[in-house]
């Protein structure tokens, strides 16, 4: 598990390099703080509480992170709808590359998840 969290933390890194990128390239300019990343910042702090708050429990903290993931493939699919639609299609397959890796990460916290709730169901 510990392996497969670095992984998962080294795909997020690419992916964020990748969308740094992909702005750039596209004319935008990556360290602008738009009103949508403003309304996602203001969405995360709600998970990021859970995550730091002393009191939650593995598969709380768990859940919170299946709620990201979940997050995180919706707005690949999207990424790669919109650059289908635009007419960018070397990167429509650079953000389907990274919505496999989502995939991937979504079925991990998944499987975590229901691994804690059965073992803390059984005690």
């Amino acid at each position: 598990t510990v392996a497969q969290l670095r992984e998962i933390r080294e795909d997020e890194l690419r992916h964020l390099l990748l969308l740094n990128r992909a702005i750039t390239a596209l004319g935008g300019d990556p360290t602008v703080q738009s009103p949508c990343a403003d309304t996602v910042q203001v969405a995360s702090l709600g998970l990021l509480q859970v995550l730091t708050d002393p009191r939650t429990s593995v598969p709380q903290c768990l859940q919170a992170i299946l709620t990201a993931e979940l997050t995180d493939n919706d707005g690949w699919q999207l990424l790669v709808n919109l650059a289908e639609e635009l007419g960018h299609a070397e990167l429509a397959a650079e953000f389907q590359t990274a919505l496999a890796g989502e995939e991937t990460h979504l079925a991990s916290v998944r499987g975590w998840l229901e691994e804690h709730v059965l073992a803390q169901a059984q005690a």
